[in-house]
């Protein structure tokens, strides 16, 4: 009779606890923890807070309108990418649409897209033209066009040249260098420097930066292209003593992470952590070199420490699928690495890819998309990488099925900030392919313009220069190129096609090469009775991502 009555006491108290452990706050309470931790300045706690109040709400309409909160929170941290994209989410109800592209406008000011950010300041009066909203829109708005006025957003060559460096296009980028090295222009020349150190000619590299820094002794750039000259030359004791001149030289955040990554690279682990420290005393919520930091401790052996730096990245972005990743091969083990980049190094990555695809043709492709925990997180990264066999059959598939939760997923890489330009032109294509134009509603508006745009009737049954024009209008937007398509009308539309300007011509081939396919671009020189010699001298500058 005892051991029955135990066991129904115990029975009771193990029910009574299941359903203390069960209890969820309402969602006013985690409102109101949300207002204390702001008051407080933890941010942290704050997204916490947000977090299980998106969680308790149980209205769709709540949680949407939660993020645009979750927004403004990323927003005083400074981590302008994560707040534009919540503010995205909130964009798909009328009630917080206004305040959502606001939120869009201010955080590309911040990005430094201020010509994009008018466009969605200009939507935000559209949509509300309540007294506060405006005001607030207009102070963003002005302080644009001051801006805009003060200086020069075009493209200059010293961008150009760099964006050829990034995609190792070497000789492009020293056929415009070259001109200014005749002038003696010391920037152009440690570019130059570079290329060279990253193509093996260590011993020129080695004279003009000695012959540099014998006049400009502090020269940042100069010094830092030395240090990856030593790292190249495996010179390490060179490289010690360039690294703790630059660190008396007062570096800005860009050049501090220059810096760590040479001294990671060389694997001086120590002395690179030491450096990205100084980073977060500036930017404590830098996911980025969080993770840095975390790579570095994991290659020291510290675990323990490497996990504590990835664990604040994850909190901070929740969502990220690049810090999921490093946390499994963290956790796992599985290899030594150096951050030289988010991305995970290639064999693991090529491994992962491999396998996506396959998983990706199988015929129950939706369920297991549906079942698996790490399947969604692992495609969102791969499109990261920018591997184009990847992108181009993965988006396919995903575009094809009608699950709803891929659907969704969708919807999620088009907005999101953490995948480039390139694969979310190819997310709209293919959804456009399968008829799915629901998906892209929310940006084909800013980003994606050409899918409701206006045809000049001079070539609207045009297949190929038609496709062009739309494809190339759509590539400017998501790149935030200035290409002059009303001008380009104008002249479809003369009889005089033969008297096109060169000017003229760069924008058309900015159009039309960026489709990627060589019949339009034959089909536009014999149109407007270009030189193809021409058109590719234009590609040369144009062909930019």
């Amino acid at each position: 009779m005892q051991n029955i009555f135990i066991k129904i006491h115990f029975n009771s108290y193990v029910s009574a606890m299941a359903k203390i452990l069960q209890f969820k706050r309402s969602l006013n309470y985690y409102l109101k923890l949300l207002d204390t931790r702001l008051e407080q300045g933890d941010y942290l706690g704050a997204l916490d807070a947000i977090r299980n109040a998106i969680e308790s709400s149980k209205l769709r309409i709540d949680r949407l309108s939660l993020n645009l909160i979750l927004s403004e929170i990323y927003f005083k941290m400074g981590l302008y990418n994560l707040s534009c994209e919540y503010a995205f989410l909130s964009v798909k109800i009328p009630e917080t649409r206004a305040s959502a592209y606001l939120n869009i406008g201010k955080n590309l000011v911040k990005l430094g897209r201020p010509k994009l950010a008018l466009k969605y300041l200009s939507e935000a009066l559209n949509w509300d033209s309540s007294q506060n909203l405006v005001g607030a829109i207009l102070e963003w708005s002005n302080e644009i066009k001051k801006d805009l006025m003060n200086n020069n957003y075009k493209l200059s060559a010293i961008d150009i040249i760099k964006s050829l460096i990034r995609q190792k296009r070497y000789d492009e980028a020293i056929e415009l260098i070259y001109p200014y090295l005749q002038n003696g222009d010391i920037r152009y020349q440690i570019m130059y420097c570079d290329i060279l150190v990253q193509v093996g000619d260590f011993n020129t590299a080695r004279t003009i930066l000695f012959n540099i820094l014998k006049f400009d002794n502090e020269n940042i750039d100069a010094n830092l292209v030395l240090c990856s000259l030593c790292l190249a030359e495996k010179d390490f004791l060179s490289l010690s003593e360039n690294v703790v001149k630059l660190n008396d030289l007062g570096l800005n955040e860009r050049e501090l992470e220059l810096l760590g990554n040479i001294q990671a690279k060389s694997e001086d682990y120590t002395g690179a952590i030491e450096t990205y420290q100084k980073i977060l005393k500036r930017s404590e919520f830098n996911t980025k070199i969080l993770l840095f930091i975390s790579i570095c401790y994991f290659n020291v052996g510290n675990t323990k420490e490497a996990l504590y730096y990835l664990g604040r990245a994850r909190w901070i972005d929740i969502d990220n699928p690049t810090l999921n990743i490093f946390y499994q091969i963290t956790n796992g083990n599985m290899l030594k690495f150096m951050p030289v980049s988010t991305a995970v190094p290639y064999e693991v990555g090529q491994e992962k890819i491999d396998k996506m695809i396959e998983t990706s043709m199988l015929s129950n492709f939706d369920e297991i998309f549906d079942t698996s925990l790490t399947l969604a997180g692992d495609i969102e990264w791969g499109l990261t990488l920018k591997n184009a066999d990847f992108m181009q059959k993965i988006v396919q598939i995903l575009a094809k099925s009608n699950k709803k939760e891929i659907v969704n997923f969708y919807q999620k890489l088009l907005l999101t900030m953490r995948i480039g330009a390139r694969q979310k032109y190819f997310l709209t294509k293919y959804a456009l392919l399968e008829g799915k134009r629901k998906i892209i509603d929310l940006t084909c508006g800013f980003y994606y313009k050409s899918f409701s745009l206006k045809i000049p009737n001079s070539i609207k049954n045009n297949d190929i220069l038609r496709s062009g024009y739309c494809g190339a209008f759509s590539y400017a937007e998501i790149n935030n190129l200035k290409i002059d398509f009303d001008y380009i009308a104008l002249k479809l539309s003369s009889k005089n096609l033969g008297s096109i300007d060169y000017s003229l011509t760069e924008n058309l081939v900015s159009c039309l090469f960026f489709t990627e396919n060589n019949q339009i671009l034959e089909q536009a020189c014999i149109y407007f009775d270009t030189p193809q010699n021409d058109v590719f001298e234009a590609i040369k500058y144009l062909k930019l991502q």
